[in-house]
């Protein structure tokens, strides 16, 4: 968030998290951008449908297990024609090897 409220200062964001530690010290990170993180739960939030523009789930949608519940909910907050961007990346390496192969 703080990455492209940086870069794009006339944009906005809203992070959700279930972590009260989150909270706190990514709102210390964004004090003086146009940006919040604040505690809910993306399977079911408080925001009206067709509110957002856009969304991205960083490292995120992995922790719903990738459920219904989650397309539903972001589906339904998202504007019509707006975009959901889910980035989770995983590595998975040969059982009992510790490091990567170049």
């Amino acid at each position: 968030m703080k990455y492209g409220l940086q870069k794009h200062p006339n944009l906005s964001s809203i992070g959700l998290t279930l972590s009260t530690f989150q909270e706190a010290e990514g709102n210390k990170l964004l004090a003086g951008l146009n940006g919040k993180i604040i505690i809910e739960n993306y399977n079911n939030t408080s925001f009206g449908s067709d509110y957002f523009d856009g969304a991205v789930a960083l490292e995120s949608f992995c922790h719903s297990g990738h459920s219904y519940q989650t397309l539903h909910e972001a589906h339904r907050i998202l504007k019509p024609r707006s975009r959901l961007v889910i980035a989770d990346a995983f590595f998975k390496a040969a059982r009992g090897k510790a490091d990567v192969d170049g």
